[in-house]
């Protein structure tokens, strides 16, 4: 069997390879280094809109014409004033004709008084003149008579008109160049690299189209992954870089490269690629069958003795009893490594570490930690006003789903809102259950947790008071050595729950936190 196992102990590290979806492993201490929690916030978009003061054209957003310009393109040029021509990049204040004039004609008595009559009868009295035998209209106010019938205006003031130095009668337009950006995201989203993406959820950072979990507490970054220090990320950055060149060469000569040994060449004659899956199989009922031998509790005892089974795990655990898909590749890994000593096997144990949330289930994805993992202490249940005694309080863990027995305080928009408390920041908070989350008051904002306790009618009853003195009141939550009591407040159409806080009743709507004056106090009878 040992023989089975070391011919094909190197082709079933390539199928895993290929095969296992979320390699994980834990190094020697069991924290060294974890993949970051990470998900996916879609495709990045274009942006389709435009700050204030700019439009958009194309693809980008230009800023608008100032006044006394006008779009040209992409650019903005100057708009030529009145009694200028519009020569393209030039305003020019041109010259006009007066026409062929008024000469004398037959019928008329030989003198200038029929021209100047026929002139003046269609230009007005008193503006023709005489040039050579012909009357003419007076040039305009600012021309001047050329010759005998073109009026030439004086040379323009330019910059008086807001226009560039030009030539002649010519002024420059001014021209402002396009400086295109990129348009802004709309509410909800970020830009990243010219793309609008969704926000990511708290405790994440978006890069691209992935947002990315925050290292552990006290933890460094480590690229995709997370390290306890710098030396670590490093050398396990080291060891995945490297182990990338040696399954590169196995796999593709199928462990006929120098680095395999008789193991992976025994795999090479078992034929192609694509039959590595059914090996697997095989390999799995082979060590089944051989895992109480003599022969392989003695490989097992030497794999020990030469360290390559880290500490905390079990080569003898087998591939069918295998709990999760990090303990199916850590195994196989591990039989490998005692049948064949090619390196493969280094090559698994470089990639295959879990996420960052499997090492440390009780911290926050921002790397704080939470009450899993090291609780907050739970406020006292009531103030210990009434000598009275109530029913035992309840609070239920819920990830979404809420008990039957949950109490709801308050309602809006036709659905009811349980009263919900939370660990945030290094308190409890209580608050209100809104599609599967409990949303609390904190900071100025309203932020939504995902983990969270609900409130249940199990052994006490409660009663809503107006009286904010009333005894027995329902703490929900505690914040730097205070507690925090349960209170409702009405706020635009519905009734939500929230916590006391100087006097009032503090809520979360709408995205921001709401601090309230009038509200009722929750009691237990």
């Amino acid at each position: 069997m040992i023989k089975v196992i070391r011919s094909l102990g190197c082709a079933v590290l390539a199928a895993l390879m290929m095969l296992s979806v979320q390699p994980a492993y834990a190094a020697d201490d069991g924290k060294d280094f974890c993949w970051k929690d990470s998900y996916g916030r879609g495709v990045g978009t274009v942006p389709k809109k435009c700050a204030r003061g700019y439009q958009r054209i194309g693809l980008l957003c230009y800023r608008n014409c100032p006044r006394g310009m006008k779009r040209f393109g992409f650019d903005c040029h100057s708009v030529c004033p009145k009694g200028f021509r519009n020569d393209g990049l030039f305003c020019r204040k041109a010259e006009y004709g007066r026409g062929a004039g008024y000469p004398w004609k037959f019928g008329d008595a030989l003198n200038d008084k029929g021209m100047k009559s026929r002139c003046e009868k269609k230009h007005g009295r008193g503006k023709c003149e005489k040039n050579g035998a012909i009357f003419y209209p007076k040039c305009k106010s600012g021309y001047k008579n050329v010759g005998c019938c073109i009026c030439r205006p004086s040379r323009p003031n330019c910059r008086a008109l807001g226009l560039n130095n030009g030539i002649d009668l010519s002024c420059a337009k001014r021209v402002q160049i396009g400086a295109p950006k990129p348009g802004i995201c709309g509410s909800g989203q970020v830009r990243d690299a010219g793309l609008c993406y969704k926000k990511c959820r708290v405790g994440f950072d978006g890069v691209g189209p992935v947002c990315w979990g925050k290292p552990p507490s006290r933890w460094v970054q480590c690229g995709m992954g997370a390290a306890k220090n710098s030396k670590t990320c490093g050398s396990i950055v080291f060891s995945q870089v490297s182990s990338v060149g040696q399954m590169a060469a196995f796999a593709a000569t199928l462990g006929s490269s120098g680095a395999a040994t008789s193991g992976a060449n025994a795999a090479t004659k078992a034929g192609k690629l694509a039959k590595l899956k059914a090996q697997f199989e095989k390999m799995k009922k082979a060590f089944e069958a051989a895992k109480n031998g003599a022969k392989m509790k003695k490989a097992i005892a030497a794999a020990k003795a030469a360290g390559k089974i880290k500490k905390g795990y079990n080569a003898s655990q087998t591939l069918s009893k295998a709990v999760t898909e990090e303990d199916m590749v850590r195994a196989a890994a591990e039989i490998a490594a005692i049948a064949d000593p090619s390196g493969v096997a280094s090559t698994v144990a470089a990639y295959t570490y879990p996420k960052c949330s499997k090492y440390f289930p009780g911290q926050g994805l921002d790397g704080k930690k939470t009450s899993a993992s090291k609780p907050t202490p739970r406020p006292a249940p009531t103030r210990t006003v009434s000598r009275g005694k109530p029913g035992k309080l309840t609070w239920v863990k819920s990830t979404g789903r809420l008990p039957g027995n949950a109490f709801y305080g308050g309602s809006e928009r036709g659905r009811r809102l349980a009263v919900c408390s939370a660990s945030y920041k290094g308190g409890w908070h209580p608050g209100k259950v809104v599609s599967g989350k409990c949303n609390i008051g904190w900071g100025g904002k309203e932020q939504v947790v995902r983990s969270f306790q609900v409130l249940t009618t199990k052994g006490a009853r409660f009663a809503w008071s107006n009286n904010r003195r009333a005894g027995n009141q329902v703490a929900g939550g505690r914040e730097r050595g205070r507690n925090l009591y349960i209170c409702r407040a009405s706020y635009r159409g519905g009734i939500h729950p929230g916590k006391t806080v100087s006097g009032k009743c503090n809520i979360g709507w709408g995205g921001k936190e709401i601090s309230l004056s009038k509200y009722e106090v929750l009691t237990r009878r």
